[in-house]
């Protein structure tokens, strides 16, 4: 929705400081408060034990199932496009009088990454720190992939960047 790719770039800058600022935060209360129990920890040392005791279930029920769920909806949305038959059928329809209730297959598959993944980590510690090493070693991969193929056999200018104006490379 920006005019223009400076004003892009501007806004990812900017992104990039308040995530900076937030992890130097933390590094700094894990530096003052070297205990185990990360957020709870400080709430309890700056608000109290009842606050600190609130906020722990309050991410134990909503914060962290709330999460997960996004994520695994945001699995499926990226998997859509290498299996769209699969994706959006509707299983179930259950429609009553001032509710409406449906089943659909990208429900289901969301429902079964999250199962997928809970399994893996039942299983054990090491399990799960294999998997989760895989899959980080397979986003770098990927990233490094994107960015290589991208420098090397990329066509673009900074044209791609606007809504309508085209800029001349070399400009």
């Amino acid at each position: 929705a920006l005019p223009n790719p400076k004003m892009i770039l501007l806004v990812w800058f900017l992104g990039g400081l308040l995530t900076l600022c937030g992890a130097l935060t933390y590094a700094e209360l894990g530096a003052m408060l070297p205990q185990a129990g990360g957020e709870y920890v400080y709430l309890r040392e700056a608000y109290g034990s009842f606050w600190a005791f609130l906020s722990g279930w309050t991410y134990f029920f909503v914060t962290n199932p709330g999460s997960i769920a996004a994520m695994s909806l945001g699995a499926c949305a990226y998997l859509k496009p290498f299996w769209p038959s699969f994706f959006d059928q509707v299983l179930l329809n259950f429609q009553g009088p001032g509710f409406r209730w449906s089943l659909s297959t990208n429900q289901v598959a969301a429902v079964g990454i999250v199962l997928f993944f809970s399994a893996i980590n039942y299983v054990g510690v090491k399990q799960g720190s294999r998997a989760q090493n895989i899959l980080t070693l397979a986003k770098l991969i990927s990233i490094f992939a994107i960015c290589g193929l991208g420098l090397t056999i990329g066509k673009g200018n900074w044209g791609n960047f606007s809504s309508g104006q085209t800029i001349e490379a070399g400009v």
